[in-house]
């Protein structure tokens, strides 16, 4: 038997066989905390369209906020992410020649339909919307004729019409029984399916979902939304308080004299404007005239000047804190969005490892949403347009279509604090087998086999006879020698 005793001081009899924990210290503590469901849809049923709009405006207004969205940005896609295809040759049939041939053309004619599609722009765009609001809408706009490929338009999350609501559909968003995503309702109240019976995608919604079940994606910092409003009224209040101090020169200290009408008249006396002016003062205890807007006063008078004081020390660990909290709620450090780095190696580079965690984390959570999708589209209409050849297992098994998809993104490089002793330090793990080539490259960003081929051809060139080029068997030993001067392993195989 538990036995409970209210704030009215009467008993509640409660039978149980084990003992019970709410959360509470004492009897109603939490009885005025503000609980949201556990659901994360029904958190932003209502408010989301006011959620997203304060994200939005706290974006413009606060300079923590946009170091969130494009310090991440600046390393999560940067200039955009350039595809590599690197298909299966075994898994396909193929010979590895074909293989990289085929991959080649794929690589070349993808990024010539991105680029003119301007896509990388783009979708630096729609990563920036999506981290202010929670979502955003890729369309792919087809057009008419077969022979040309679709455009991509970005829109940000508030096309979607988050009021509407019914079944099957969660802040204008239509999804199945198992919240799988099938579509949208749009702000010209009309349904776009994100993929057609065809099986051709339409549109593609990008998001920042946390949670199992989630709908909706929230800003990366809607959690600091109400703390950050709150923090704008401790600067307003010491900005306020600055210029008072800045603007007040200080306070009289007198005994006899009036002040206010010894500034007068030499206000007057300075302008001309009364020639008594310098008898006023003298009259008032002052003594001769001096130039304007200076003042001498009595053997027992002068001014004491205001001492400034405002901000306080503790206004500047109020700023750091505030930057903490941002840093906490997006996943990155507080001195990676500051660009403000510890002057200790090991804290510098422990800083980093964390930040680049998140960085890929968030750039393999673009590709499977936005880029794949969009890389599968293109290879399709290069299909269909005769411009690459598949077998006809393609179009009836998905594993095919995924092992002809299949490729690596070159994107942004996180850098070196200590270059040369980061470099070794690859050189050796290649040398001993435990990164490749191609992932030494890619981890500053280079694209590897263009660079090897353009390699072993200036390399070729370097040693060129004066009548002729070598044969191509020189060729290889001279690229081979190349890579053992370069990573330390003269006796490798081919």
């Amino acid at each position: 038997m538990v036995m409970v005793i209210g704030a009215d001081g009467k008993i509640d009899r409660r039978v149980s066989s084990s003992p019970q924990y709410t959360g509470d210290r004492w009897i109603t503590q939490n009885i005025g905390w503000t609980v949201y469901h556990a659901d994360p849809n029904a958190f932003v049923r209502y408010t989301y369209g006011e959620l997203a709009n304060r994200a939005a405006t706290l974006y413009h207004s606060s300079a923590i906020a946009r170091a969130c969205v494009h310090k991440p940005l600046a390393y999560v896609l940067g200039s955009g992410l350039v595809f590599r295809s690197a298909i299966d040759e075994d898994f396909l049939g193929l010979s590895k020649e074909d293989a990289k041939k085929w991959s080649k053309r794929f690589s070349q004619l993808l990024h010539a339909e991105k680029l003119e599609a301007d896509w990388y722009q783009k979708s630096a765009r729609l990563y920036t919307d999506a981290s202010i609001t929670g979502d955003a809408l890729v369309y792919l706009l087809r057009e008419d004729e077969d022979d040309k490929p679709f455009d991509l338009i970005v829109a940000g999350g508030h096309d979607i019409d988050d009021k509407y609501q019914s079944e099957g559909c969660v802040l204008g968003v239509k999804i199945d029984k198992f919240n799988r995503l099938l579509g949208f309702r749009n702000q010209a109240e009309k349904d776009v399916e994100l993929v057609d019976s065809a099986g051709n995608i339409n549109a593609i919604l990008y998001r920042g979902a946390t949670r199992a079940g989630q709908v909706r994606g929230l800003s990366k910092y809607y959690s600091e939304i109400g703390r950050s409003r709150a923090f704008d009224r401790i600067w307003d209040a010491t900005v306020e308080r600055m210029v008072q101090e800045a603007v007040q020169v200080g306070y009289y200290n007198v005994t006899s004299s009036d002040p206010e009408r010894q500034a007068m008249a030499a206000a007057r006396a300075a302008a001309g404007r009364k020639k008594e002016g310098v008898n006023e003062i003298k009259k008032m205890g002052g003594s001769i005239a001096m130039s304007p807007g200076m003042y001498v006063f009595g053997n027992e008078e002068g001014l004491q000047f205001t001492d400034l004081k405002t901000p306080s020390n503790n206004f500047a660990s109020a700023n750091e804190w505030m930057l903490n909290m941002f840093a906490m709620a997006t996943g990155y450090s507080p001195e990676f969005l500051m660009s403000k780095y510890s002057t200790s190696y090991t804290s510098h580079k422990g800083a980093l490892n964390d930040v680049w965690r998140r960085i890929t984390m968030e750039r393999d959570g673009f590709v499977r949403q936005v880029e794949d999708p969009i890389n599968m589209e293109y290879l399709k209409h290069f299909i269909r347009t005769g411009q690459l050849e598949v077998p006809v297992e393609f179009w009836a098994d998905y594993r095919v279509r995924r092992a002809y998809a299949t490729g690596t993104y070159i994107g942004p490089a996180l850098g070196a604090i200590n270059p040369l002793q980061e470099v070794r330090a690859d050189i050796e793990a290649v040398a001993n087998g435990g990164m490749t080539l191609e992932a030494f490259a890619a981890k500053r960003g280079i694209d590897f086999w263009p660079t090897l081929d353009e390699m072993q051809a200036q390399f070729a060139a370097w040693y060129k006879d004066d009548e002729e080029s070598p044969p191509e068997s020189e060729k290889k030993e001279q690229a081979k020698s190349l890579r053992s001067r370069i990573f330390g392993r003269r006796n490798e195989k081919n």
